[in-house]
């Protein structure tokens, strides 16, 4: 089974290439794969899913045969890759930058951004503790705190 990679892709170009784009290009990515956030008359801003890693030739191919386009895609994909693809074409000459880095795999990332934070874990603790569950000990401790121990296993 592949690993999942999305990518979050910006596409500027005047008003026709940009509907023959969307209207041919990318015609046959599934509904499921491919989701316009947001479209204006000469930019669209999209997530796409792929296998494994982003499409670039794909990128490539639209770049060179649509001379106003410009991409820009930010992937990352759940192993921990990551990285972003600019591309244009201009006065016939194709430009193309990438970067590529290792970030959080799916995982990791599940791990760090957990709910049970410290300070959730702390909430639900208190909420948790009843007057039974507390003993007071008056036993002399190096300030003057009074000693609070939990019974609750």
């Amino acid at each position: 089974m592949p690993n999942d990679c999305w990518s979050n892709i910006t596409i500027t170009a005047n008003k026709t290439d940009l509907n023959d784009i969307l209207n041919k290009e990318l015609k046959e990515i599934p509904d499921w794969a491919l989701k316009i956030r947001e479209r204006g008359k000469e930019a669209v801003r999209l997530d796409l899913w792929s296998a494994w890693g982003p499409d670039f030739r794909l990128f490539e191919i639209v770049i060179e045969k649509y001379p106003s386009c410009w991409i820009k895609n930010l992937w990352s994909e759940e192993g921990g890759d990551a990285g972003i693809w600019i591309g244009t074409t201009r006065h016939g000459q194709k430009y193309i930058q990438e970067m590529s880095w290792v970030d959080m795999c799916l995982e990791e990332e599940s791990h760090r951004f957990r709910k049970n934070s410290i300070e959730h874990h702390n909430e639900t603790f208190k909420d948790n503790i009843t007057d039974e569950d507390v003993e007071i000990s008056t036993a002399p401790l190096p300030s003057p705190v009074k000693k609070v121990v939990i019974k609750k296993d």
